[in-house]
């Protein structure tokens, strides 16, 4: 999916041909309740969760890429 929504940004970009590409990397958290999987316990936010990482064009705000 990851990989799915790079292609999408160039396939996008192609034709505007951007002179510099300013990636920012975005954490966010979900909450999750119950026995979910590939969730884990965050100190810092005190739950359970899952924590992807999201990253974004800095110039036009679209999205480029997520990762679990």
């Amino acid at each position: 999916m990851a990989e799915q929504f790079l292609h999408l940004y160039i396939r996008r970009n192609k034709k505007r041909k951007p002179k510099r590409i300013i990636p920012d990397l975005d954490g966010t958290d979900d909450p999750t309740y119950g026995n979910q999987q590939l969730t884990f316990f965050h100190g810092c936010y005190d739950q359970y969760m899952y924590h992807p990482l999201v990253i974004y064009d800095a110039d036009t705000g679209e999205m480029m890429c997520l990762s679990r």
